[in-house]
């Protein structure tokens, strides 16, 4: 879902929750009626535990669920990248840790083809790698996953920022109807107006801001850590490819390429 869809359905329960409710209640009072803006049973004016005012409830954990839908598919595609990295790179650092190599080390080693990581080191070294290489073709390998880490943090640093002016949008607006709506009420009437007005300009900000603290901080530091595991993984496999390189032995990896081969035009 497009961020400019997002905005347009953020107006529109800007609107339904804050807007509409309290031009209700300023029509119910002009008119002289009862102040309760009461739908199924539940007064939309007042604020229940001392915190609870339930449009402004509305407005920013409705918000919060529209912005974390249009980052939902970039989480899913970080997830499922960083399983396959990891996967692959603990399946090689398993099979290159080994002090010497003989050829059925080999076809042990190169016998996923699953495996990603390890088809792309035995295609370089068959055609004969440097250490420079390997660093180039790791680097390659995990670009995928930082760019979308980058993305992913990018969608939840805009939405601590975006949440926050949500709150100081609610607080305005709240204030707005706190000095705007009908005068002339009296005594507790008149009290019970303007704290309406009071309840919205505190709780949406209230709300805002504890849900970027508690909620989508955390949810971008674990972005952080999980782009810095990925970086130990990446730094663990190539220093282990690398011994891979030294220890490894032309003559024997040439007879397990001739092996391949012939194995390959068999099943041909």
């Amino acid at each position: 879902m497009g961020k400019a869809l997002i905005s347009l359905l953020i107006f529109i329960l800007f609107v339904v929750t804050i807007i509409v409710p309290s031009s209700i209640h300023n029509w119910i009072e002009l008119e002289g009626k009862a102040s309760e803006l009461l739908i199924a049973g539940i007064d939309f004016n007042k604020l229940y535990l001392g915190v609870i005012h339930i449009p402004s409830a509305i407005f920013i954990f409705g918000s919060l669920i529209l912005l974390w839908i249009s980052k939902s598919r970039d989480e899913d595609k970080v997830s499922t990248l960083e399983r396959n990295i990891s996967k692959n790179f603990k399946e090689a650092d398993e099979l290159i840790s080994l002090q010497s190599y003989e050829v059925e080390d080999l076809k042990k080693l190169f016998s996923n083809k699953k495996n990603s990581y390890l088809q792309e080191l035995k295609y370089l070294i068959s055609i004969g790698t440097s250490e420079k290489e390997l660093d180039m073709i790791i680097d390659k390998y995990t670009l995928k996953i930082y760019i979308a880490y980058e993305k992913l943090k990018n969608d939840y640093d805009y939405i601590a920022a975006i949440l926050p002016m949500l709150g100081m949008i609610g607080t305005i607006a709240g204030l707005l109807q706190m000095f705007g709506s009908p005068t002339g009420i009296g005594g507790e009437d008149d009290f019970a107006s303007k704290f309406s007005g009071l309840s919205v300009a505190l709780a949406t900000t209230l709300y805002a801001s504890l849900l970027t603290v508690l909620l989508v901080k955390p949810a971008s530091r674990r972005v952080e850590t999980l782009m810095l595991n990925t970086q130990k993984n990446e730094t663990n496999i190539l220093i282990k490819s690398k011994l891979f390189l030294h220890r490894l032995d032309s003559q024997v990896f040439l007879e397990y390429i001739n092996l391949t081969k012939d194995a390959e035009k068999k099943e041909s």
